[in-house]
């Protein structure tokens, strides 16, 4: 599960975090830089994103966003691509991708509003100066989804995906568990803390990049666990969970992973081409990786089974 949106909007409350005049983020090496159209205003930075700040700034943004503080904007659209049924839709106003965010905790209900250019790597965030997303001169344009929709875009031009997974860092390599909600994700991170080896990257979302080797990467989208990691490693093996009464793992082909993959990923179904090149994306991770259908008992045990195939598969492939 991924956080709350930042609101209730409206209301009295000191800032949360800490504030800068501008912030610089690296989310599985995708650079991010957030600055304030008014000088005199600054960008706030929630906890679940501390891991994720760059000290320095970077010779280069990935995604380059400029924060407005006034009152929404009207854009009139030439095409409608996608109403998720909860607080955002997507359309399009010519080569632009507009994202409004809407509300019923606020009057009127649209609260945000983000342009985007057509490769995502700039963008305009409109926030209205009436709701929680502005405390005094802090400015919180990340509120989710947003944040997670700028990262989900960009890496859908062929650079990777993002999972509803657990991963670990184990011995230098990523184990990466895909589950849907109640798959043991989020007990997968807990047994790992208790044994209290590995490093946990994310209990709930994970990025994979297509590199040589594949990475895995964690993301600020925590799950029930709360556990969250700037780290990445390469991909050692990816895993799809499921319950059963013994520990136990079916090697799968990787037309059988694919399916399996995509099922648990966050594809742009509304973008043919951010759609191909993800589907490429999967198709050339579980080519180069090893694939299993994992059942697992909820306990220790399980923990002791995955670090037993981990030294298997790397015997396997030491030269």
């Amino acid at each position: 599960m991924t956080q709350a949106p930042l609101t209730p909007l409206g209301g009295n409350r000191e800032a949360p975090g800490v504030s800068f005049d501008q912030v610089w983020l690296e989310i599985a090496e995708t650079r991010i830089r957030i600055r304030p159209s008014d000088h005199r205003m600054k960008i706030g930075v929630t906890p679940e994103y501390f891991p994720f700040l760059r000290e320095t700034p970077c010779d280069a943004a990935d995604i380059d966003l400029t924060v407005h503080c006034q009152e929404i904007p009207q854009i009139p659209l030439t095409l409608s691509l996608f109403d998720s049924g909860g607080v955002w839709t997507l359309g399009l106003s010519g080569d632009r991708f507009i994202f409004h965010f809407r509300t019923l905790a606020a009057d009127p209900p649209l609260y945000k509003l983000a342009v985007m250019s057509r490769d995502f790597s700039k963008g305009d965030v409109f926030i209205r100066p009436d709701t929680g997303l502005v405390i005094g001169n802090v400015l919180y344009p990340l509120e989710f989804p947003l944040d997670e929709l700028l990262v989900n875009h960009w890496l859908a031009n062929g650079r990777g995906i993002e999972l509803h997974a657990f991963g670990v860092c184990f011995d230098g390599r990523g184990l990466v568990c895909c589950g849907q909600s109640g798959a043991g994700k989020s007990t997968m991170a807990r047994l790992w803390q208790e044994v209290g080896c590995g490093q946990i990257l994310s209990d709930d979302r994970v990025i994979l990049r297509l590199q040589d080797p594949p990475k895995a990467f964690g993301t600020p989208w925590h799950g029930d666990a709360g556990v969250a990691s700037s780290t990445g490693c390469p991909l050692m093996a990816l895993f799809f969970l499921e319950h059963t009464p013994e520990n136990r793992r079916q090697r799968l082909t990787p037309a059988q992973a694919s399916s399996l993959l995509l099922a648990r990923s966050f594809p742009p179904f509304w973008d043919k081409e951010r759609m191909e090149a993800t589907l490429d994306v999967i198709t050339r991770i579980v080519e180069r990786v090893p694939c299993y259908r994992l059942g697992f008992v909820p306990d220790q045990s399980i923990v002791h089974f995955l670090k037993s195939l981990a030294y298997e598969i790397n015997r396997h492939n030491r030269p």
